[in-house]
């Protein structure tokens, strides 16, 4: 986030598929942000060219993957719980990656939130 003379700029990078009608989706999810985030004034969100992306996210999941296929030549991993421990000493130098533990309750439908968008635009266009 930037600080613009007291507005507040988010910027956006994402290197999924842009041609994918998701755009609906991330739009009704910047609304609510906008209404209850008055200081935000500007969002802007870039598409990074497909396959031609490298950042440091890139070495963290790579790092994961491959001490998840090591821990499982030991055996099954059983429970959830094994995943956060495996990602958290995944990393060999430096101190552990931090794992924040979600569940269920911390997701919803961006399904709902465009679809409340759009009926909201068919009423303002029939209105007009």
């Amino acid at each position: 986030m930037e600080d613009y003379s007291g507005s507040t700029k988010i910027i956006f990078f994402s290197d999924n598929c842009y041609g994918q009608k998701k755009n609906r989706f991330i739009f009704a999810m910047y609304m609510p942000a906008l209404r209850k985030y008055p200081i935000i004034k500007f969002i802007t969100h870039k598409y990074l060219t497909a396959g031609d992306t490298q950042n440091e996210g890139n070495a963290v999941h790579s790092t994961i993957g491959k001490s998840i296929k090591k821990t499982l030549r030991s055996g099954p991993i059983y429970v959830p719980r094994q995943n956060a421990e495996i990602i958290r000493n995944a990393k060999k130098k430096g101190k552990p990656d931090n794992v924040n533990k979600i569940s269920y309750k911390d997701f919803f439908s961006m399904k709902s939130l465009a679809d409340e968008r759009d009926e909201s635009d068919e009423d303002s266009l029939v209105k007009s």
